[in-house]
């Protein structure tokens, strides 16, 4: 009733209370032009796009029949009701948006996870490499084998921001710390080659 009188504020009200939007019409035996309509239904053949709209976002079903074999959407068409039929290419529209948007949320955690799998393998490397070099004084095989962890690095962050990941993440800020201290050890192992040449 309220859907069909257009009182949004009651079916706000309504929805809030769990109301089942797609609650259908049960007429007698015999077969009304009314069974089996829905709130959505009767918003549409009597014209009230907002209610339209809060029944659509509250998740009414857009493909439901009534008896007649009607869909909300054909019945807001017979009705001549375009406004009421705009609400529901809207609908689609903001549905596929949202849709886009949490894949794209999911594809970004995604690439974060793998990311800071990546990282976390390779600060490991480091800190084995750091500790063998130490132990072996193996300056110059430590260098190369940093910059391949750097080159690593790189190939996982340049997968990372293909994959959608954002550079403001937190798999990404960590990275680039890993980053700014391969550098420095290589930086470090350069000027200690200097000094050993210069012994």
């Amino acid at each position: 009733y309220a859907a069909m009188k257009g009182q949004d504020s009651v079916v706000e009200w309504l929805l809030y209370k769990r109301a089942d939007p797609d609650a259908a019409i049960i007429g007698d035996p015999n077969t009304t032009e009314a069974d089996g309509q829905t709130p959505l239904m009767r918003a549409c053949l009597t014209g009230h796009a907002t209610v339209v709209r809060r029944l659509l976002r509250a998740g009414a079903k857009l493909a439901q029949r009534s008896a007649k074999g009607h869909t909300a959407l054909q019945l807001a068409e017979k009705s001549r009701h375009f406004d009421c039929a705009r609400e529901f290419k809207e609908h689609l529209l903001i549905v596929a948006e949202e849709s886009r948007m949490a894949k794209q949320a999911r594809e970004r955690e995604k690439a974060d996870e793998t990311l800071a799998g990546e990282v976390e393998g390779l600060s490991h490397d480091h800190e084995e490499l750091v500790t063998m070099s130490e132990q072996e004084h193996l300056v110059n095989t430590h260098a190369v084998f940093i910059q391949d962890l750097v080159r690593r690095l790189n190939e996982s962050l340049t997968s990372h921001q293909e994959a959608g990941g954002l550079g403001t993440s937190e798999a990404a800020r960590k990275a680039q710390q890993l980053m700014q201290t391969l550098k420095a050890t290589i930086a470090h192992g350069d000027s200690k080659r200097a000094e050993d040449c210069l012994l």
